[in-house]
């Protein structure tokens, strides 16, 4: 897919060919037995790619990665319960929300707590094996 780089994410575009009945859910005027082709945008953060920020300037990246991703899980729901047809065009569809920084900031961190002291190792082998696996898509 084409790259999409954000001095806070990565994304790519990719053209998903899939059955109209994984579609069924989001559109009821699906043919059945139709091929639909999607797009989707994925969209990942990394931590391991932040390295070269601050600390301060790292965490705020994987805090806004973060908070993204509970929007998308915890409030668009409630959003789209209204049924306002209109509401529901103007939100993209989400369907996969997650992250894990374990390690690197706690659950009940704020968002706006730059005073946490750095997690990361100085040992470079220690750093690349914290953040392997952290960061959200």
């Amino acid at each position: 897919g084409d790259g999409v780089k954000q001095a806070n994410a990565e994304g790519s575009r990719i053209l998903s060919r899939h059955s109209s009945s994984l579609s069924e859910k989001y559109d009821d005027e699906c043919d059945k037995d139709a091929i639909l082709e999607t797009e989707l945008f994925l969209k990942r953060v990394a931590a391991k790619a932040y390295t070269h920020k601050s600390w301060t300037d790292m965490r705020r990246t994987l805090v806004y990665a973060r908070t993204e991703v509970r929007f998308y899980n915890e409030i668009v729901p409630l959003l789209l319960a209204s049924n306002d047809d209109r509401l529901r065009r103007q939100i993209p569809k989400c369907f996969h929300a997650t992250y894990d920084l374990s390690g690197l900031i706690e659950e009940d961190s704020l968002t706006t707590d730059a005073s946490q002291p750095s997690p990361l190792p100085e040992d470079e082998e220690q750093l690349n094996a914290l953040l392997a696996t952290k960061g959200g898509h």
